[in-house]
C-alpha cells in the first residue's frame, strides 16, 4: 500500500508500476491514468499520436509521455531534466555481463 503525504493526504494513484529494467519510470495503461486523473489523460490524448523530442507534458513534479502502445510514462522532473530531458535512465551498459545475466535470470520467472 502506498503511504500518504503527511502533510496533505494526498496518496497516488494503485494503477502505477516499475517499468522493467528501468525502474525509475512508472507506467500504466492509458484506461487507468484516465480514471485516476482525467483531466490530465485527456492533454495527453492530444499528444498521444506526435512522435519526437515534444511528446511529453510536465504536470508538477512529473513530466508525462505516451508511448505508442498507449502506454504512460512518467518520471520525476528533476530526474528528467539530470538525464538530459529524456526518458532513458543511466544503466549499468546494455551489454555488460552483469546486465544480461540479470535479464536471463528474471525472465525465467
Amino acid at each position: 500500500m502506498r503511504n500518504a503525504c503527511p502533510n496533505c493526504g494526498f496518496r497516488d494513484g494503485i494503477y502505477w508500476r516499475p517499468r522493467h529494467f528501468d525502474t525509475n519510470i512508472e507506467i500504466c495503461e492509458m484506461e487507468d491514468f484516465e480514471k485516476m486523473t482525467p483531466s490530465l489523460a485527456g492533454i495527453l490524448k492530444e499528444i498521444e499520436g506526435y512522435s519526437g523530442t515534444k511528446n511529453f507534458w510536465v504536470d508538477g513534479m512529473y513530466v508525462y509521455h505516451v508511448t505508442k502502445s498507449g502506454m504512460v510514462w512518467r518520471l520525476e522532473k528533476v530526474l528528467w531534466e539530470n538525464f538530459g530531458r529524456k526518458f532513458s535512465t543511466p544503466s549499468d551498459g546494455a551489454g555488460s555481463s552483469k546486465s544480461a545475466k540479470f535479464k536471463k535470470a528474471i525472465s525465467k520467472r
